[in-house]
């Protein structure tokens, strides 16, 4: 993530990370995919989505087996969490 910084090279920064569970290629943002839905939505006139992939890496974590099993704890989180929003985004159209 980055934002506006007039006193940066190419006046641009870097932002922190602010997720408490973050994913080794940045934020979890729940919240931007249904904002994204509901432009879409008003924009298009209710357009059909399908929502291909919408993934996330946890670095070591995707490699830890437990009797052969990947605890995925962090995974399991993140699908939650846009299952979750988007079933909500749905209830609000």
């Amino acid at each position: 993530m980055v934002k506006y910084d007039k006193s940066e090279p190419f006046e641009i920064c870097n932002v922190s990370n602010p997720d408490k569970g973050p994913s080794v290629n940045g934020p979890f943002s729940p919240e931007a995919l249904v904002m994204m839905m509901k432009k879409f939505d008003i924009q298009y006139s209710h357009p059909t989505f399908i929502i291909t992939e919408y993934g996330a890496g946890f670095g070591l974590a995707d490699k830890k087996f437990n009797d052969g099993i990947i605890s995925d704890k962090l995974r399991v989180d993140y699908l939650k969490r846009y299952v979750s929003a988007v079933i909500e985004a749905k209830k609000k159209v």
